[in-house]
């Protein structure tokens, strides 16, 4: 059992969760709960990818207005390999809070990938945190605005930080599936790995997404594109898709598909299109 002292709500809030954590039984899968838990750990301590799957944060805050804070543990491993031991880990952390026709989301997230032993290198290391906050003015307009830091060894980038906004509108709505226009602008500032250089410009930040459920299933999928003003060849494309299957009401199976492409990457020895798959548990709570 963890034991929080707390004067103020703000721990109060935090001792909660911790002793949820700790008296909560997962039966057989009681040794997954740890696991799950440590990633968590390592995804707010060092910080993943770099696009957020919008849909997957929301959900239960937009849907549950009967309970004002909601969250979602994801993690994976894997540890394998024939002539070196390589080791990968991924986690992250969402939280929703609601209150009235304002919601606040935040995501710390990140990926490590390494070669064990006395060659051990670093093929991928790369973490994010991001903060979003909806206004939502009817069940077809929100307003939306966000913060947020990246940085990613195998891309080049040392840090970005992007800072936008603008409305979300939803285009269908029916019982199970939700799809979502959303035209925002986005301001960025990069830092460059090795070279130190930096670069900002303003972008649009254009993103179409996706929400289908059926039962416990959950399927999200969200489609940027982002093209920098002035200079339009310069552009970003990106697909995150995101399947969680259920295991028991508060933990599922989840599977990860992302596609990039960035027509001009920092370094020269980065690719335009890179891809990337995980699976790993999801806890809510």
């Amino acid at each position: 059992m963890f034991v929080v002292a707390s004067v103020a709500s703000a721990k109060s809030r935090v001792r909660s969760i911790l002793q949820t954590y700790a008296r909560h039984d997962f039966g057989t899968f009681e040794p997954v709960k740890h696991v799950v838990f440590a990633l968590a750990t390592f995804g707010i301590t060092s910080v993943c990818a770099q696009i957020v799957n919008v849909e997957a944060m929301r959900g239960a805050a937009e849907s549950d207005t009967t309970q004002d804070v909601h969250g979602r543990v994801d993690g994976g491993f894997y540890l394998g390999g024939t002539q070196a031991l390589l080791l990968k880990l991924n986690g992250s952390v969402n939280m929703s809070r609601r209150t009235g026709d304002h919601v606040w989301y935040g995501i710390a997230s990140a990926n490590w990938a390494t070669r064990l032993g006395d060659n051990q290198f670093d093929f991928e290391r790369n973490g994010m945190m991001h903060v979003r906050y909806n206004r939502i003015y009817s069940d077809k307009l929100t307003a939306e605005y966000f913060v947020e830091w990246q940085s990613n060894l195998p891309m080049r980038i040392a840090r970005r930080f992007n800072m936008g906004g603008g409305p979300r509108y939803t285009a269908i709505s029916g019982p199970g599936i939700k799809f979502f226009i959303n035209p925002l602008l986005m301001y960025e500032f990069d830092v460059e790995s090795f070279n130190g250089k930096t670069e900002n410009s303003l972008r649009l930040n254009t993103y179409l997404s996706l929400d289908r459920q059926w039962e416990q299933w959950r399927w999200t999928t969200v489609a940027y594109y982002q093209p920098r003003f002035g200079r339009f060849e310069d552009l970003r494309a990106m697909v995150n898709t995101r399947l969680s299957a259920p295991i028991r009401p508060d933990l599922s199976l989840v599977i990860i598909g992302q596609l990039n492409y960035d027509a001009y990457p920092a370094g020269t020895d980065v690719p335009q299109f890179t891809l990337f798959s995980t699976t790993g548990l999801s806890w809510k709570f």
